[in-house]
């Protein structure tokens, strides 16, 4: 009597338990390929400097207007954003150096775009001089979001529309700004390190500024500039031929010009334009 007892209790329960190990199974199963392979598409702004600008939310804050660059080696995030959406910590003391500015790097938990999102990035907390003569020009920008987010997904442009579609795939980028922070800091013979095709100079240029060509405000110690005897507050007129009354026309002109090879450069010297050669050298 016990033996069929039990035999109908376990016939009983065997649906409840197949029924909640079916139920568990779903609830853990991982997503499937097709919904990780989902598109997002977001949209995006072409400034008039031909830049593409996005917007993102960092750490559930935002949204941020960022300038999108997969070429960027790392991520800009602006001290704002770093105070604001809690990348830097509650107790962060500036530090007394701080070269062009840099506060280092952090671990972002959240960078999101529409429903792509990316955890735990390291980003440089930096106001770009770059990204802020832009924001002068174009609105604000928080900063640059490039190969670190961007490397997880297939990137289409749809400059008609104006969106950007993101595919995720499965590669996964190295952490650049560590990799680059590592090279900067090993001990050894002390070396310029210099991005590819750079004068070794930082630009700039007010809007209200109509004269012809960029004003240097800092050269690099040790830098082709330096060694062409350029000095800050010294104009650049023209590189190699080419224009650079902005700081875009000076990366377009960059960009044309080849590393390991002298180029004449027009600057305006305390009044006087005269033309030197600088040797472009090949960056990091």
């Amino acid at each position: 009597m016990k033996t069929v007892l039990r035999t109908k209790i376990a016939l009983v329960l065997l649906p409840i338990l197949l029924a909640l190990s079916a139920a568990t199974a779903r609830a853990t199963v991982p997503p499937s390929a097709s919904f990780l392979s989902r598109p997002t598409i977001i949209p995006i702004e072409i400034i008039k400097s031909g830049h593409i600008a996005i917007r993102a939310m960092i750490n559930g804050r935002g949204p941020y207007r960022f300038i999108f660059d997969t070429g960027a080696p790392t991520l800009l995030i602006s001290e704002r954003v770093g105070k604001e959406a809690r990348i830097l910590p509650v107790d962060f003391q500036r530090p007394f150096f701080t070269p062009l500015g840099n506060l280092g790097n952090f671990q972002v938990k959240s960078i999101l775009l529409g429903r792509s999102n990316q955890r735990y990035l390291t980003a440089d907390i930096w106001n770009h001089p770059t990204v802020e003569e832009l924001s002068k020009m174009f609105g604000r920008f928080e900063g640059l979001i490039g190969f670190p987010f961007f490397a997880h997904y297939q990137v289409t442009i749809d400059y008609k529309a104006k969106t950007m579609t993101l595919v995720p795939c499965v590669y996964q980028p190295d952490d650049t700004a560590k990799k680059m922070t590592d090279k900067l800091t090993q001990p050894g013979v002390a070396r310029v390190y210099l991005p590819s095709q750079s004068l070794g100079i930082q630009v700039s240029k007010i809007a209200t500024d109509d004269a012809a060509g960029v004003v240097i405000s800092a050269v690099l110690p040790g830098g082709p500039a330096e060694d062409a005897g350029l000095k800050s507050g010294d104009r650049l007129l023209t590189l190699d031929g080419r224009w650079t009354d902005s700081i875009e026309d000076c990366y377009a002109a960059l960009t044309a010009v080849e590393s390991d090879r002298d180029v004449p450069a027009v600057v305006l010297h305390d009044g006087k334009q005269t033309t030197v050669q600088v040797k472009v050298r090949p960056g990091i």
